[in-house]
């Protein structure tokens, strides 16, 4: 293990001070090969424990874009007119928001739409139906026609998870299941349905450190529905460093590739990732995750040949750790 390593555990040994009796945290670090797996505290069940990873589920989402789009199921410039034929829209410019746009944040789709009136507003995407994001989209009109500014959209990434899974005959968790986790050995990954038992999944927690349920993402599930653990994304993290040769390692190496920049031009949206340079001068590519009770962090350089994975089920800032020890 390298010595910035090993003095970046320190302070990690000392965050979960403020933890809930509860809480958790799994850790990952990955250096020339190696993986080191962190736990707080150390009697929980470690790499096994399941976590909401909320938005680094984008990555797959766009992953699975790029893999269909191979298979010739859909194409990354197709509208959302040629997608959803069965949509009256009143706006041309959102019937022609294209995939790449929704992937790369520049569809000029608000974050969420403005029609949700959750039930409960603890799992507030679980009443939101495939009839209620159509009867936004009919009538939803773009504030800012330039689709050029990124501007975060989970409403987007939802709406490409459900496209995709439409393209490929069923649900999107099935889509994700058999193009990439699978294939990477992620058995214990899945998107949470409200059919499905906790399990080792651990109780998520509110800021102020109050049990919270699980969030059910329905229709949303491609912005943020995947649970998974470290052990499944030491995997993943793996198959970003070591890419194969098959049509999933290209996937993941395309995964890459720059669709916009953020104003300051310090950011690059890719498929899913986010890159920016370290102080050193190294590329790396990170997404964070946010859901009602968890908090999660991915991030890797191929030319340091190292990557981080953190997951906690309270409020924890993930993020100054991952720019912490990559430097950013």
């Amino acid at each position: 293990m390298r010595h910035d390593t090993i003095n970046f555990m320190e302070p990690l040994s000392r965050i979960s001070t403020h933890a809930p009796q509860d809480g958790t945290l799994s850790v990952v670090l990955h250096e020339s090969g190696e993986d080191n797996f962190i736990n707080h505290p150390k009697s929980i069940t470690g790499k096994h424990s399941l976590y909401e990873i909320g938005s680094i589920t984008k990555v797959f989402t766009a992953i699975a874009l790029l893999i269909l789009e191979h298979e010739e199921k859909i194409r990354r410039h197709d509208t959302l007119e040629v997608c959803l034929p069965e949509v009256n829209f009143s706006d041309s410019r959102v019937a022609g928001v294209t995939l790449v746009q929704l992937t790369s944040h520049t569809s000029g789709l608000p974050k969420l739409p403005d029609n949700m009136n959750p039930e409960n507003s603890d799992d507030p995407y679980a009443d939101y139906t495939e009839d209620d994001l159509y009867q936004f989209l009919s009538r939803y009109e773009l504030e800012n026609a330039d689709k050029t500014t990124v501007s975060y959209s989970n409403l987007g990434y939802g709406l490409l998870g459900h496209i995709l899974a439409r393209a490929d005959g069923g649900t999107l968790g099935e889509l994700l299941e058999e193009r990439i986790l699978a294939p990477l050995g992620m058995k214990s990954s899945y998107i949470l349905t409200p059919s499905d038992k906790p399990g080792k999944l651990m109780p998520g927690h509110t800021n102020n450190g109050k049990p919270v349920s699980n969030w059910h993402l329905g229709v949303f599930a491609g912005a943020g529905g995947i649970v998974s653990n470290a052990a499944d994304m030491s995997s993943f993290l793996q198959a970003q460093l070591y890419p194969s040769d098959d049509l999933l390692g290209s996937a993941l190496k395309r995964s890459r590739e720059v669709l916009a920049e953020s104003k300051n031009g310090k950011l690059q949206h890719c498929f899913g990732w986010v890159s920016c340079r370290s102080k050193a001068g190294s590329t790396v590519y990170w997404h964070n995750g946010q859901t009602g009770g968890y908090q999660s962090f991915m991030g890797f350089s191929p030319e340091e040949n190292r990557g981080f994975v953190a997951m906690a089920n309270y409020k924890l800032d993930l993020d100054k750790l991952g720019i912490e020890y990559f430097g950013l």
